[in-house]
């Protein structure tokens, strides 16, 4: 009876301690979660304005297979061509004359003549402009490509304002890039000759930075300064006719120098030479009457500032053309001893 009353005692009690550790267990309060730490999105970056040099750094260069559509007379005792190359999906042109004495080891160093403003719709790929100079050029053993633009002649796409966008300085950059697959030249052995317009075209290429191999940069009665400089230095006697309309419509989808300051700044070249990495040959007329020589000086400034290898040549008396037999023989001695000491 004893034991029997022992027993009934123990179950009572593993009875009531489970039931109390049922309640515990059942009324404690549940654990919060651990809260996930906030993860902050990625700040959106703005692509750059496509007009402003940051663009034109980020424009990607490919190299395109280099064709030649035509075969014409010599030119001054140089095999002269028409070749094609591709653009940002468009077919391009340039004029193309190599010497007529054996190529050097490695092939003929190349300048691409980067032409000023003609209007596209009277362009012509193998019109003689030019053509004193380019004889020059090749007869001292170079080859030498007049560069077509986009919407010029016979080359596709539209033409562009080639001082103030970028398209001309795209043709520029990749023909330059598509020289290795030119038969005959040397794609290490690069210069670039802007003359008027050209000059914006090549100033452009020239702080984009794209590692191209230009051994040597010259402009020639350039539109070489700021962008300002262009609508508002600019005399609009100076002018051709049918860039007015153009100048005054990119000043109303854009706003001007004063009203947008940032913008003028980001796609005006000349703010960016610290970023030229070779050296820099400048010409320009005293009586230039299309182009304003007050831009080539701006450079030549803004060059020594930025401690830019360079030299700046006026000629007393000279035109935009260099059609005095004194000026255009001074310019193109100059500018082969220039070649001579940096094309190698």
């Amino acid at each position: 009876m004893k034991r029997l009353l022992i027993a009934i005692i123990v179950l009572i009690v593993l009875s009531v301690g489970s039931a109390i550790g049922l309640i515990v267990l059942t009324s404690a309060p549940a654990k919060a979660p651990t809260p996930r730490p906030k993860v902050s999105a990625s700040p959106t970056v703005a692509p750059p304005n496509p007009l402003s040099i940051a663009a034109v750094r980020a424009h990607p260069v490919v190299p395109s297979p280099v064709t030649v559509t035509q075969t014409l007379p010599s030119r001054g005792g140089c095999p002269t061509k028409v070749v094609s190359f591709r653009v940002d999906g468009l077919t391009e042109y340039a004029l193309f004359q190599q010497p007529s004495t054996a190529a050097p080891s490695g092939g003929y160093p190349v300048i691409i003549l980067a032409h000023g403003y003609i209007a596209p719709t009277t362009y012509k790929t193998d019109a003689t402009d030019y053509q004193g100079f380019m004889n020059t050029f090749c007869s001292a053993g170079y080859a030498i490509l007049k560069l077509d633009y986009r919407g010029n002649g016979s080359s596709a796409g539209s033409p562009t304002v080639g001082d103030l966008e970028a398209g001309y300085t795209y043709d520029l950059l990749g023909l330059t890039a598509s020289l290795v697959n030119l038969s005959g030249v040397n794609a290490n052995q690069v210069a670039w000759l802007g003359h008027s317009m050209g000059g914006a075209v090549v100033l452009r290429a020239a702080v984009a930075s794209h590692n191209l191999p230009v051994k040597a940069i010259i402009t020639a009665s350039g539109v070489v300064g700021s962008v300002d400089d262009t609508l508002n230095n600019w005399p609009v006697a100076m002018l051709p006719a049918d860039l007015i309309p153009q100048k005054a419509a990119f000043i109303t989808a854009h706003g001007t120098p004063k009203s947008s300051p940032a913008f003028w700044h980001d796609i005006s070249a000349i703010n960016y030479v610290s970023a030229i990495t070779a050296p820099v040959e400048i010409n320009h007329g005293t009586a230039d009457t299309v182009v304003p020589i007050a831009f080539s000086a701006s450079l030549d400034s803004s060059l020594t500032a930025a401690n830019i290898p360079h030299v700046y040549y006026t000629y007393a008396g000279g035109d935009h053309q260099y059609s005095q037999a004194g000026s255009g023989a001074a310019f193109l001695t100059n500018t082969l001893s220039f070649l001579k000491v940096n094309m190698k």
